[in-house]
């Protein structure tokens, strides 16, 4: 997925195309990957696969936001740890 990002703001979405479609076969859960892969396709012209990815990552980001507004976690609160919010003690 690095790589791919990498490779997408490099310019070069021919590269990255199948250093995403590997992340879908090994998590076809991941809307990041799902979401590149549309950007990759839009930059290479694949209208069909463009509509499609597109389509799949709105349906796993609405799971993933309905699975959250269940649990009342919101993604920043679950990013948060004791370090970050100063749990260690002034000299």
């Amino acid at each position: 997925m690095g790589l791919a990002g990498v490779l997408l703001e490099s310019q070069k979405a021919d590269l990255a195309l199948p250093h995403l479609k590997r992340a879908i076969e090994l998590d076809s859960n991941d809307e990041v990957a799902w979401y590149r892969l549309a950007r990759a396709q839009r930059m290479t012209g694949d209208a069909e696969g463009l509509k499609r990815s597109m389509a799949e990552f709105q349906r796993i980001h609405a799971h993933e936001s309905e699975q959250r507004a269940k649990t009342g976690i919101l993604p920043e609160a679950a990013d948060v740890t004791p370090q970050q919010i100063g749990s260690e003690s002034q000299p």
